[in-house]
């Protein structure tokens, strides 16, 4: 898919994240992490699917502990330009 369109993919996984259509909304959101991995909503959303679709809140607390590791190192307010 082309590049422009990512924004578009964690859109359409949000919609079916609330549709509870678990898998789908994880395909599209790790689609659009492998150009954005260090996309905030997009590890968040991806968390939250985890979460909900197989109650392992392991998985789910693993990939937020990253994000905000990765906050408090300062990693995502130095990408901002």
């Amino acid at each position: 898919m082309d590049k422009k369109y990512d924004a578009i993919n964690i859109y359409l996984s949000m919609c079916y994240y609330k549709l509870e259509f678990y898998d789908v909304a994880l395909d599209l959101v790790n689609k659009y992490l492998q150009s954005h991995s260090d996309s905030i909503i997009g590890n968040n959303l991806k968390a939250a699917i985890e979460f909900s679709s197989t109650s392992n809140d392991k998985a789910a607390q693993m990939i937020l502990l990253q994000l905000q590791d990765n906050c408090k190192s300062g990693n995502y307010i130095l990408n901002i330009k």
